[in-house]
């Protein structure tokens, strides 16, 4: 088995480099990204640039600018596949799983190939995400709260991190967390060469939204993108997300730390107000822990997970990002088992039986 997962590996990679080469840094993420290296340091990375981070992170990108697209693309794609390799390590550790196994799922996972195809940074989330569930799970806070930290490069993917850690009351955790805020907030100030950066960053980044969910309703995968696409206002869009989120607070205290830190990558997908097709490799953590506890349903699952994401191809012609099945389907079967194994839920069974 471990050897069909290193030839798996083998085959993944060429392919990676196959498509790499085809791409060669026309991504729309990745100009973007690109052109965020070029304006870093100056008010135009606010106003300008497109640029929908925490504003300190494109201070990572400036190297970039200096090569020519492709060339720093192609760096880019290595150091992603080095981060998604990592991830896949300390996953193996974490779950009890072959290493060429966890790194055959998160190469050839589909998000994965999107988010090389685009240019985005997406397996730099997954390393974090998974360094979090490291520190949770081995009890290691300054770990945990420095990898959240880290992720609040990006605040819409740190959020269900962030909360796990107060539900768990890891409040060491979310100190370090904090000083990371500060840092962030710091050389975002010197990225944005404006001390008052929050006011205009906040207004470029609800304008950008507004247009995003519009022009890129069909690769939608969250509860939030789902009802703003149908129309439903943003207060009721993100307050179904926050209410998803908040809901699963008392099944997270029910399970294993392992299982509650892997899983809110998942839900806080399935919450975010801005999620499209590459976030979802932040259902690796879910797809790895569902192997170590594979049965026939899970086996099915996992296997049609892999099978639908690349029809995220075709999001456009049928207008429906099939991504949306394993996240919102997996979040809610996860809640409905979690739920049955509750003794409330099981004295109902049996009263009614």
């Amino acid at each position: 088995m471990e050897r069909l997962a290193r030839i798996g590996v083998a085959v993944v990679l060429a392919w990676i480099a196959v498509g790499a080469f085809y791409v060669r840094g026309t991504g729309d993420d990745w100009r973007i990204f690109w052109h965020a290296g070029h304006t870093v340091g100056t008010p135009a990375i606010l106003t300008a640039s497109h640029f929908v981070y925490t504003p300190g992170a494109a201070w990572v990108l400036w190297p970039f600018a200096h090569l020519p697209i492709a060339t720093g693309y192609f760096i880019y794609v290595a150091l992603m596949v080095l981060f998604a390799v990592a991830a896949a390590r300390l996953a193996s550790e974490l779950y009890g799983l072959p290493l060429a196994l966890t790194t055959l799922m998160a190469l050839a996972w589909g998000p994965f190939t999107i988010a090389i195809c685009l240019g985005q940074n997406s397996p730099v989330v997954l390393f974090l995400a998974t360094l979090t569930i490291y520190g949770v799970v081995r009890a290691r806070p300054a770990i945990a709260g420095l990898a959240t930290g880290l992720l609040l490069y990006k605040p819409s993917d740190a959020v269900a991190l962030l909360f796990l850690l107060a539900i768990l009351r890891m409040w060491k955790a979310m100190g370090v967390a904090a000083i990371c805020a500060a840092g962030w907030y710091l050389v975002s100030a010197a990225a944005a060469a404006d001390w008052l950066w929050p006011a205009p960053y906040l207004h470029t980044l609800a304008t950008l939204y507004r247009s995003d969910v519009v022009l890129n309703a069909d690769f939608a995968i969250s509860l939030p993108t789902m009802l703003a696409r149908l129309g439903a206002p943003s207060a009721v869009a993100w307050g179904a997300g926050a209410a998803l989120l908040l809901g699963c607070a008392p099944l997270l205290l029910r399970v294993s730390r392992l299982e509650a830190a892997t899983v809110v990558p998942l839900i806080g997908v399935a919450a975010s107000p801005h999620a499209w097709g590459y976030e979802a490799i932040l259902a690796l953590p879910a797809l790895w822990l569902a192997v170590t506890r594979i049965d026939g349903v899970r086996l099915a699952a996992v296997l049609a997970a892999y099978a639908l994401a690349p029809l995220y191809l075709y999001a456009r012609q049928l207008h429906f990002n099939a991504l949306a099945i394993p996240i919102l389907g997996g979040t809610a079967f996860w809640i409905w088992s979690t739920l049955r194994q509750s003794p409330g839920y099981l004295e109902t069974r049996k009263l009614v039986t």
